[in-house]
């Protein structure tokens, strides 16, 4: 029987278990969709990579508001509409694989409109940063421009509440190339109007914010073009309608628990980069760690985007040809593996790669602190890559 077993894949009840043969097989088929959504998730990340380099050239100051700015919105904005969109991934992962397509729009409707609602108690949040920030015991100088950074991300956050059920919109369906492609054509928007406003016009750090925002709805644009104009996007489009109003609940109990998970991981980067702020010195400490944040968050991009690949595909397949729970289970856990292993061999290089990528936005003494730095940042890899499967 166990001959049997490992030489066919075949029990003697007729169950199927997983053989090299079929494991590699399995393996290329989530490499198809793997590789483009790594990619899309680099590219995501390099706009607010790249928004940090403009930054950097602008002195400690900058750099260190900037740092802190983007730590509190991510803590309670972006983090926890990423985190609640996942909600999305059940949903319209199993409305996919039973073909109830046009349940796939209404979802997304109703998404839409609990972030939107969600955006108001944030957007009164980031108008008061400062004030938030003076009393956790931030640099009251810091704070100011944090705070003046925030409010011109404003308009940006309310884009991402756009943007974020339609990448899973996409997502869900398997379409990556137009995501590849937006993503792609939005940090070189990005990229060069980050060097103008910066380098040409002298802005400072709001023209950088504003860039950030212009980028968000960019997103929502050409995303939004591309579902109502695509052919591939016709059987899952629907009409907004009253029901998408009935699926908020059913949303809002998928996506708490997917927030949770997402928030947890984000707040325990962000919490080092806000309490860098009490250090005797914040602008360069402050500085000095976003920077060493930023890089290790960017090489954990790749396990990310195949978290996501695995994800979508499981759910699909689970609703749709009956895949067992267990076998569910099995399969991602032998990807979990996997990856946790590739991200430890990331940690291993952060520091040796992190002074080339950054030597172009730091000089002097912060570059020195820096090199210092980064040494630590292999540690920040005890973060455990399953949570990445939201």
């Amino acid at each position: 029987m166990e001959s049997g077993t490992s030489g066919t894949g075949i029990d003697d009840e007729g169950r199927k278990h997983p053989t090299w043969k079929r494991l590699l097989k399995e393996v290329r088929k989530v490499s198809l969709l793997a590789a483009p959504m790594i990619t899309v998730s680099i590219l995501q990340y390099m706009v607010q990579v790249v928004a940090l380099m403009m930054v950097g050239h602008l002195g400690e100051l900058p750099l260190a508001s900037v740092a802190i700015s983007i730590s509190v919105t991510n803590v309670t904005g972006y983090s926890l509409f990423i985190g609640l969109s996942g909600g999305l991934d059940t949903l319209c992962g199993q409305a996919y694989g039973a073909k109830q397509y046009k349940k796939i729009g209404t979802y997304v409707f109703s998404a839409i409109i609990s972030l939107l609602l969600i955006c108001i108690p944030i957007i009164l949040l980031w108008i008061f940063m400062d004030k938030l920030l003076i009393l956790m015991g931030q640099d009251h100088e810091i704070s100011i421009q944090a705070q003046k950074f925030a409010v011109w991300l404003i308009p940006g956050l309310v884009a991402s509440a756009i943007y974020n059920p339609l990448v899973r919109f996409l997502q869900c369906q398997s379409l990556v190339l137009p995501l590849l492609l937006n993503f792609g054509v939005v940090l070189g928007i990005n990229t060069l109007s980050c060097w103008i406003s910066v380098y040409k016009l002298k802005f400072g750090i709001q023209a950088v914010a504003f860039s950030l925002s212009l980028c968000s709805w960019l997103n929502v644009v050409f995303l939004g073009v591309y579902i109502k104009c695509s052919s591939v996007c016709e059987k899952t489009r629907a009409p907004f309608s009253k029901e998408a109003f009935y699926n908020i609940w059913p949303f809002l109990r998928f996506g708490f628990p997917a927030a949770l998970m997402v928030c947890l991981k984000w707040w325990a980067f962000e919490a080092v980069t806000l309490l860098s702020g009490r250090l005797p010195n914040p602008q360069l400490e402050t500085s000095v760690l976003s920077i060493c944040l930023n890089i290790s968050t960017l090489l954990f991009t790749v396990p990310v985007g195949l978290g996501v690949s695995v994800g979508v595909k499981m759910k699909v397949l689970h609703q749709y040809k009956g895949v067992e729970r267990a076998r569910c289970r099995k399969r991602r856990s032998s990807k979990v593996i996997s990856l946790d292993s590739y991200k430890c061999s990331c940690n291993r290089n952060i520091s040796s790669k992190c002074d080339i990528v950054w030597y172009t936005s730091c000089s002097g003494k912060r570059l020195q602190s820096f090199q210092t730095s980064s040494e630590l940042c292999c540690y920040i890899g005890s973060f455990p890559v399953p949570f990445n499967y939201h």
